[in-house]
């Protein structure tokens, strides 16, 4: 709430400024940003086999079937 609150007055304070934006040349930023935006991507196809490997590790399957992570929370919240 205060979040929302807080984005309009900003917007308010610099619509009351009246910054100028200056016009720039855009184009020459897009090969840099698509050079960034596949680094960025490959890290996350990298990242992501290591990561779906770790989460299948957690939570050894004990008493036919049931993780030991489903078996501690059935006895906290019950």
């Amino acid at each position: 709430m205060y979040v929302g609150a807080i984005a309009i007055l900003f917007l308010f304070v610099v619509m009351m400024i009246n910054v100028k934006v200056e016009e720039t040349n855009r184009t020459r930023y897009v090969p840099i940003g698509i050079i960034i935006s596949i680094v960025l991507i490959m890290e996350v196809y990298i990242q992501y086999p290591q990561q779906a490997r770790i989460e299948n590790s957690i939570g050894y399957k004990i008493n036919g079937g049931e993780t030991n992570i489903t078996m501690m929370g059935e006895m906290i919240y019950t």
